[in-house]
């Protein structure tokens, strides 16, 4: 998974364990530029995807858009990209 550029999930049914294993593997992934995760529920999930850019410097792209992940979460959400 270390060479990926680009994951794209959209409208899958992948439930909130399934996007929490992805999400916490994604942090060995430093190449990654595009995140297209929208249309899911990632709610409970979220937490282990704001950990994962501590580790994502090159993200050009995040697509969270209708997937629940609430207003609390947005703010974590967006103040980690912050740094990057």
């Amino acid at each position: 998974m270390q060479s990926l550029v680009k994951i794209q999930f959209f409208q899958n049914g992948i439930n909130a364990e399934g996007f929490t294993e992805l999400f916490k593997a994604l942090k060995f992934n430093r190449n990654l530029r595009h995140i297209k995760i929208n249309d899911n529920t990632i709610k409970t999930a979220v937490k282990y995807l704001i950990e994962a850019f501590d580790d994502l410097k090159q993200i050009e792209e995040l697509d969270v858009s209708d997937s629940l992940i609430g207003s609390k979460n947005s703010v974590k959400l967006f103040e980690a990209l912050k740094v990057i």
